[in-house]
C-alpha cells in the first residue's frame, strides 16, 4: 500500500521518495522474486528529477534476475526509463551489452 502511496505522491513530496529509495533497493536484494519486482516496478513508477540517477543500476539488476516476474518488469522498466530520460537507442548498449554478456 506505502508503494501506491509514494508512486502517487512522489512530485509534491520528494524528500519523503527520496527516503523511501534506499528501501527499494534494499527490496531488490530480497530472497522472494515477487517482492524484487514489486520494488523494481515502484522504483520506476516514482517521477521526479532526483530518482533518475539510481535507475540504471536497479535496472541492470532486474534484466539479470534469473526470476521471470523480475525479468518481465525490468523489460517494462527499459521502456519507462527511456521514456523519462529521452535517451536514444545508442546509450542502451550498455543494458544489452551487459546482458549479453551475462547470458554467454
Amino acid at each position: 500500500m506505502i508503494y501506491l502511496y509514494l508512486g502517487n505522491y512522489a512530485e509534491s513530496n520528494s524528500e519523503l521518495a527520496f527516503m523511501a529509495i534506499n528501501t527499494y533497493l534494499k527490496d531488490l536484494d530480497n530472497a522472494d522474486g515477487k517482492i524484487r519486482g514489486l520494488a523494481l516496478r515502484s522504483l520506476f513508477n516514482l517521477r521526479f528529477q532526483g530518482v533518475l540517477e539510481y535507475l540504471p543500476s536497479a535496472l541492470v539488476k532486474g534484466l539479470n534476475d534469473l526470476d521471470p516476474y523480475v525479468k518481465k518488469t525490468a523489460i517494462m522498466a527499459c521502456v519507462k526509463y527511456f521514456y523519462l530520460t529521452g535517451a536514444k537507442i545508442d546509450a542502451s548498449k550498455r543494458f544489452f551489452n551487459s546482458r549479453r554478456i551475462n547470458s554467454e
